[in-house]
């Protein structure tokens, strides 16, 4: 009793140690010498109670954490000589009333009596860490004792749990508080079931006894399955003994319990809150009923739980979310992994397939189809027969749903099928099994098709939508799928296609498709691209000048201008991965002697816009090289830009000034990561240094050309976005300066397009912070103000306009920074817009129209 008296000035612990000692003495350190001190003998024990019950009142979430792993800890180290003084019959009546004392400590934790709007975050780690206490309990006396269980259904708390169980009235007129108590309650009743066998055994037959949870569990789904999926989990550290008699009369009534829960995700209940939960539960309740030992449970039973999952997961039922579509087909995948029963997921997939009709069902059947494939692929680490199979229904589905019609939503279902495929599956499939050696026969099927249905899209015109652009992703991705040797037949098949006569087409046993039809010379080139394209390097590309020569003398003659930007960006990609000495053979002459001249000399302003966009992707390919001829090429893009012999309208500008911004945009980095180009360190820095300083000349030189300077804002604005705000700071003056005019003027030409000036904006609000960028705007600050007013009132027509306005009124907030004698001329005009600003249609405008408002207030005074 003294020692005890000594540790509980101690307890709780408050301690902040020293500057010099805050990593060699720590809180928890301390902590755990008082725990040792409180568990060096049994005879502790009570004192450990009487501490608690004296400190538990506490209102401070940190002791009761303390006092529960306290507890805890003393129940595990005195487990055995507890469990002997329960043997004792002298000892008996007094361990007894022991027990009844860390009953109502731990029961007070658990079932409080305030009101709780969660049940997990109302108490923190308070609940879970009583929870665990309680299992401690359990555990001693669960071979030879019912006590625990007697305790728990003596509890008012548990019972009236018990009978809202059973209640046919609806709960919903209760408060969700006193629905999360009996929820907690039950918690109580599944915790100590897990202690053993006999006592799980122990809480079966006691809660049948005062409810019926096969016939409750439609009217009561809220309780009932919260309550069954905590002792389907309260199984799992017994599934060393389910051969045990005891668990008898809960193995025979899985059948049904697994119907009930099935019935349920059918029909479900009104709230939203408690649909998603109790569906989130009763799906998990199923997936743990389907984990336990086959002597529990028959095949037939499983396979008709994943049916039924998969019937839920199809269904228009409100209960269906995302987060429940990808649990069940996770649960599915698990099922296959473990029964590689190949029937059943021919059933799976056969029926999604199916279910590819209406636009939501078609949404929810490619997402369980893509979390089949990609979780098949995270359990193996490998290709599996079961992806790939997959990827080969998906593109033959979407072959069998093309219409063939203009029009994107009469090609829905394809379209939708080769995004899951192309943004999902196969990147996923790429990046776990690139390395190891791919599976030829499945990939050689997946290329036919997607072959196929690029055939049909070029017949069809309809290269303007996401399919084309998806089609040609997923046979790059097919091509970085194959093995070494699969892959060099690819890339020795599409060198073919360009360099050989068309019969040897008709020998390749990989890139065939119908020589008649009207678009395979498009076909072949696209092939040949998106083969090509992906390869770590060009080496394996016999003849590659000749390819290059040939794939830029075909796009110079397009007219469709989607086939000619994938082209271009393949045939940039091939110049990548090109060796140094092969830029200035090959690469050099291509682009002086073939596309400039082709430009220069082309009547066709369209031929020559086409021209333009393959020269920005051939000059990135460059740029990334760091290619000592780099600023020569460069020079040749702003002749076209800005050569008064084109007389480019307003429009050709915006177009061109957008094409030039590819040389430098992060836009496509993924893409072209996932491709395999090559990059040398801060290869982007150094461009940037060229390219601004040549920018900023143009803009002095155009600044009569209204036209011209709207396509050399479209790059400055890439320009500024495309490097850390630190690279722009040398260039401070330059940069606010013409980033302060570039907002006046894109505003005043009224294009349909925002985007550059919401860029603007985002890194003026970002200059707005730093010391050296805001002394420039203050010595322009009456353009600066000029055209954020002129932001803040502009009309909205798409929701790039909402987020002008709010970027304005942001930027706006942030002038109270500067003097007030240089804000002051301008407060009664800005403090005008903003009050107009607060009648906004959109509520992010008016609220933040509010906020810089009362911030301008302050400058009158």
């Amino acid at each position: 009793e003294g020692l005890a008296d000594v540790l509980s000035c101690y307890f709780p612990l408050s301690f902040s140690p020293p500057p010099d000692m805050k990593k060699s003495v720590t809180r928890a350190d301390l902590l755990l010498a008082l725990f040792r001190a409180y568990t060096s003998t049994p005879e502790m024990f009570p004192q450990v109670v009487q501490l608690l019950e004296d400190r538990f009142p506490s209102p401070k979430s940190e002791t009761k954490v303390d006092g529960l792993q306290l507890l805890q800890m003393c129940l595990e180290k005195f487990a055995n000589d507890l469990r002997a003084d329960y043997e004792d019959e002298s000892k008996k009546a007094e361990l007894e009333a022991l027990i009844d004392q860390v009953w109502d400590l731990l029961r007070g934790q658990i079932l409080r009596s305030e009101p709780m709007l969660n049940m997990v975050n109302a108490s923190g780690a308070v609940v879970p860490k009583a929870l665990e206490a309680l299992k401690s309990l359990a555990d001693l006396f669960s071979i030879s004792s019912l006590k625990v269980v007697d305790l728990a259904f003596e509890d008012e708390d548990v019972k009236k749990a018990l009978v809202a169980c059973s209640s046919t009235e609806d709960l919903e007129a209760e408060s969700k508080p006193h629905i999360m108590m009996h929820c907690r309650a039950l918690d109580v009743l599944s915790t100590i079931a897990s202690s053993s066998v006999f006592v799980f055994a122990g809480v079966v037959d006691r809660t049948s006894a005062h409810t019926s949870i096969l016939e409750n569990i439609s009217t009561q789904p809220t309780l009932l399955i919260h309550f069954v999926y905590k002792m389907t989990c309260a199984l799992e550290p017994l599934k060393n003994d389910v051969f045990s008699d005891s668990l008898g009369v809960f193995k025979e009534t899985l059948p049904e319990l697994c119907s009930k829960l099935l019935a349920y995700l059918a029909v479900g209940s009104q709230d939203a809150e408690d649909n998603y939960r109790t569906t989130s539960e009763c799906i998990k309740a199923l997936d743990n009923v389907c984990k336990f030992q086959s002597e529990w449970i028959s095949m037939e039973l499983i396979e008709e739980v994943m049916m039924g999952l998969l019937a839920f997961s199809l269904s228009d039922s409100r209960l269906t979310t995302k987060d429940h579509i990808i649990h069940t087909a996770k649960i599915i995948s698990s099922f296959h992994e473990a029964h590689r029963r190949q029937d059943v997921m021919d059933k799976v997939i056969t029926k999604t397939l199916n279910a590819l009709v209406g636009e939501v069902e078609s949404d929810r059947a490619l997402l369980f189809l893509s979390v089949i494939a990609e979780c098949a692929e995270e359990c193996t680490g490998e290709c599996t027969e079961l992806s790939m199979d997959i990827v080969v229904k998906l593109t033959q589905r979407a072959i069998d749903s093309w219409k063939g019609e203009m029009g994107w939503k009469s090609n829905r279902v394809s379209t939708s099928i080769l995004s899951m495929v192309s943004v999902s599956i196969m990147p996923h499939l790429y990046e776990c099994n690139c390395k190891l050696g791919g599976i030829p026969k499945p990939v050689s099927k997946i290329m036919k098709n997607l072959v196929l249905l690029l055939e049909k899209v070029l017949e069809s015109q309809e290269t303007g939508n996401g399919l084309f652009v998806h089609i040609l992703h997923s046979i790059s991705y097919a091509t970085l799928l194959c093995g070494e040797e699969m892959q060099k037949g690819y890339v020795r098949e599409a060198v073919a296609l360009l360099l050989s006569e068309e019969q040897i087409v008709l020998e390749g046993k990989l890139l065939r498709f119908n020589l008649d039809s009207a678009v395979s010379k498009e076909l072949r080139y696209l092939l040949v691209g998106a083969v090509l394209n992906p390869l770590k390097s060009a080496k394996d590309v016999e003849n590659v000048e000749d390819v290059l020569h040939s794939i830029l003398e075909f796009i110079m003659t397009l007219d469709d201008p989607n086939v000619a930007r994938e082209l271009s960006i393949s045939l940039s990609g091939i110049v990548n991965k090109l060796e140094k000495n092969q830029l200035d053979e090959i690469v050099l002459p291509l682009v002086t002697e073939v596309l400039l001249n082709h430009m220069k000399t082309c009547d066709n302003q369209t031929a020559v816009e086409v021209g333009f966009y393959s020269l920005a992707w051939i000059t990135r390919a460059l740029a990334m090289k760091k290619y000592s001829k780099l600023e020569m090429i460069l020079d040749e893009m702003f002749s076209i830009l800005c050569s008064p012999d084109y007389e480019w309208e307003m429009s050709t500008c915006l177009d061109l000034g957008e094409t030039f911004s590819l040389v430098i945009c992060t836009q496509y980095d993924n893409l072209i990561d996932t491709w395999n180009w090559k990059a040398k360190l801060l290869w982007r820095q150094k461009l940037f240094s060229t390219l601004s300083t040549k920018v900023f000349a143009k803009f002095e030189e155009k600044r009569g050309n209204p036209n011209v300077m709207i396509g050399l804002h479209q790059i400055f604005s890439c320009l500024m976005t495309s490097v850390h705000f630190s690279v722009l700071k040398p260039f401070a003056q330059d940069i606010v300066v013409n980033l302060i005019h570039s907002i006046s003027l894109l505003l005043e030409q009224d294009l349909p397009e925002k985007r550059a000036v919401v860029a603007n904006l985002a890194l003026l609000k970002l200059a707005l912070t730093d010391d050296s960028m805001r002394r420039v705007i203050q010595d322009h600050i009456k353009s600066a103000v000029e055209g954020l007013v002129a932001a803040c009132c502009t009309p909205s027509t798409t929701s790039r306009d909402i987020l002008l306005r709010r970027r304005a009124l942001e930027c706006l907030a942030l002038l109270k920074d500067l003097p007030h004698y240089i804000l002051f001329p301008y407060f009664h005009d800005v403090r005008r817009r903003l009050q107009v600003c607060l009648d906004d249609s959109k509520r992010e405008v008016r609220q933040q129209a509010g906020k810089t408002l009362r911030l301008w207030t302050g400058v009158s005074t």
